[in-house]
């Protein structure tokens, strides 16, 4: 599911252990994440989410009840451990009481579902059943929070169309479920051999990062990545337009500079990209001035900086995926999960 917050100008990922488990189909739709008013529809991107264990959850629309949260039933004797003490709820929308802390003994009981609109987040990945039900008017949450720009952990199972492009030659692009980072779906990108791409792209995030980014992936390249110069993750058009990239090159990363004025510039990481195992994978592309760099779990592999400006015309495109500038003679395939975009460092998940 991807989750979409323009409005968001400052806010850090919560690092949060996420759970192997399916989410609820229903989710399939793009959410905005924030407080609203139940009179206009008004939402900011504030007070939603649990500092301990966020969700994603729905916020209400215009018209829903504004009452806050009230108290649900007992967890259940399934619950394991003591939890802490979820959030408060927001005015008109969104009830995190119902979350739990993680204590010593594993995940905590939920509890107090939300009336008049509100949202009812069970325990994030425990074995807990709660009693008290759904929350009147409400629906029940899914995957992890998202307090970036864009989220994205392709739980819904599909891509959503008013946010992502395919593009693929001599490739593909598809969700799968056999090989995850977390939950039950990732990104594949596959090239058949010869000269290939296949990759997505969103449009959604600009102005918002229009000259700077953060990013984090969990990436997962199988077998070795192509010999010669491949694309990962691009801030500006990919397809020979001015862009920053995150790449590839002989097996380590190329962290480059594109214009078709200004020619190519480019740097080279500190160490080989993993290949064969999930990594988590975070990137900083900034125009003003240049600058690249890459971390592999968490670890500083590599920058390349420039003391000139605009060397794009603007991250009007973010691109994820496999572009491979010349030939190659064995099949590559790519996996990506848990995508995140914000204006600062996002950081990884926990193990």
């Amino acid at each position: 599911m991807v989750t979409i917050n323009t409005a968001s100008s400052a806010h850090a990922i919560p690092r949060i252990a996420r759970a192997t488990r399916h989410v609820p189909r229903a989710l399939t739709s793009l959410f905005l994440v924030g407080t609203c008013s139940g009179a206009t529809g008004a939402c900011s991107a504030s007070d939603v989410t649990n500092s301990r264990t966020p969700r994603v959850v729905r916020v209400a629309s215009a018209g829903m009840a504004t009452a806050t949260g009230n108290s649900g039933g007992a967890p259940s004797a399934r619950s394991l451990g003591s939890g802490g003490t979820g959030g408060r709820a927001a005015s008109g929308g969104v009830n995190n009481a119902g979350l739990s802390g993680r204590s010593s003994g594993g995940f905590g009981a939920g509890g107090a579902p939300s009336s008049g609109g509100g949202v009812n987040n069970e325990p994030p990945g425990g074995q807990s059943n709660m009693t008290g039900g759904a929350s009147t008017g409400g629906t029940d949450g899914g995957s992890i929070a998202c307090s970036a720009i864009l989220c994205e952990d392709f739980e819904s199972g599909t891509l959503d169309p008013t946010v992502w492009t395919q593009h693929s030659n001599n490739g593909s692009v598809a969700l799968q479920s056999s090989k995850v980072a977390h939950g039950q779906h990732a990104a594949h990108f596959h090239m058949d051999p010869g000269k290939a791409h296949a990759y997505i792209s969103e449009s959604k995030t600009y102005p918002a990062l229009d000259r700077e980014a953060y990013g984090r992936m969990y990436f997962r390249l199988e077998p070795a990545g192509p010999p010669s110069h491949t694309v990962f993750v691009s801030g500006g058009i990919m397809d020979g337009t001015a862009h920053l990239e995150l790449g590839n090159y002989d097996g380590g990363w190329q962290l480059t500079f594109w214009s078709p004025n200004k020619g190519e510039d480019i740097g080279v990481g500190t160490a080989k990209y993993p290949v064969n195992q999930w990594s988590c994978i975070e990137w900083h592309f900034n125009d003003r001035p240049g600058e690249i760099e890459v971390w592999v779990d968490g670890v500083s592999r590599g920058s390349k900086t420039r003391t000139e400006n605009d060397w794009t015309d603007g991250f009007k495109e973010i691109a994820f995926g496999l572009y491979l500038f010349s030939s190659v003679d064995h099949a590559t395939d790519l996996y990506l999960d848990d995508i995140v975009l914000n204006n600062q460092r996002v950081g990884c998940l926990p193990p």
